[in-house]
């Protein structure tokens, strides 16, 4: 089962409104503090999940953006949730370099 972690709450709405998994957050550095990940993240269901990461076109120009989208990445790939994660940019669907 796949699921998409989207920034913005429209986007998580449009998703789900098609019964797809999705988590929402609403600015691309919530799903941590002080650069640890949420506590709560320990309750959501990814391992050996496809996680498909869906931020506003924004990420491919601002570093700041391209800096959480590589943290998150590296969280939703970490050993304890066994989860791959890919990204849409540019109309296609790819594995964040």
């Amino acid at each position: 089962m796949q699921g998409e972690i989207t920034e913005g709450c429209k986007k998580g709405y449009a998703l789900f409104g098609r019964g797809e998994c999705a988590i929402s957050l609403s600015d691309v550095w919530n799903y941590q503090r002080k650069g640890e990940p949420l506590p709560r993240w320990k309750h959501v269901l990814l391992e050996d999940r496809e996680v498909y990461r869906v931020f506003d076109s924004d990420f491919m120009t601002k570093s700041n953006v391209q800096l959480t989208l590589e943290r998150l990445v590296s969280f939703v790939e970490g050993k304890e949730l066994g989860a791959s994660c890919l990204f849409a940019g540019g109309g296609q669907l790819a594995r964040p370099a």
